[in-house]
């Protein structure tokens, strides 16, 4: 999505490298350089292009392109499933996601676009207290989904800006505790929750998934 193919480098090549010479200090100061100058436009190019990004809640007339969308992102994320699974997660999503997602009271799903294209995705459902381990109280408790980045946009701060504003939405319909599964295999999530003020609340001891329960209270309980 972001093409930094533009940005040449031209390095001397009159110069001759000997041990210690000026002319050596001088070639490894322009290439330490011109690295740095390289990397400087490969951030700005990526954080000009996430600014750009549009961020809003879905429609329904989104539902089809939010469904494909999540179903690459979870076959790149868990290869272990075969294709059957994964087409029927988005068969069941594409059949309730109106209900669940945008008319539900304890339902929001939000969309990130950068020039109409969907680039990332983010939303909460109620929780169905389904993880019998787990002392969730009786608050209003939603359950944090779909947070799916395109991989070109990772680590640009547009899945921290996504959270940020299904954070200020649960606040404002009164949610008082979010809640959230990750796993270890996957890079960097746990971090990134517990950078936005998630707290583990259990970790199953399950050899392949190693689920990582966690939450966040909103309403000020204590973690």
């Amino acid at each position: 999505m972001i093409d930094i193919s533009s940005v040449k480098i031209k390095t001397p090549s009159s110069i001759c490298l000997t041990p210690y010479s000026p002319k050596s200090n001088e070639l490894l100061n322009l290439l330490s350089f011109t690295r740095l100058a390289k990397i400087w436009l490969m951030v700005a190019a990526v954080t000009q292009t996430t600014m750009r990004a549009v961020v809003r809640h879905a429609t329904p007339e989104d539902i089809p392109a939010i469904v494909n969308f999540n179903k690459i992102a979870r076959t790149s994320m868990f290869p272990m499933l075969d294709s059957t699974s994964h087409n029927e997660q988005a068969e069941r999503e594409l059949a309730t996601f109106q209900q669940i997602y945008l008319e539900h009271p304890d339902g929001a799903f939000l969309t990130a676009r950068i020039d109409g294209v969907l680039v990332a995705t983010i939303g909460y459902v109620p929780y169905d207290h389904r993880f019998p381990q787990l002392q969730l109280g009786q608050k209003r408790v939603v359950e944090v989904v779909r947070l799916y980045v395109d991989p070109a946009l990772r680590r640009t701060g547009l899945a921290s800006r996504l959270f940020a504003d299904l954070e200020m939405t649960a606040r404002q319909k009164g949610i008082e505790q979010l809640y959230l599964h990750t796993h270890p295999f996957l890079p960097g999530a746990i971090n990134f929750w517990g950078k936005r003020g998630f707290s583990t609340l259990h970790l199953d001891q399950d050899p392949v998934w190693r689920t990582v329960h966690m939450r966040l209270f909103l309403d000020g309980g204590e973690c």
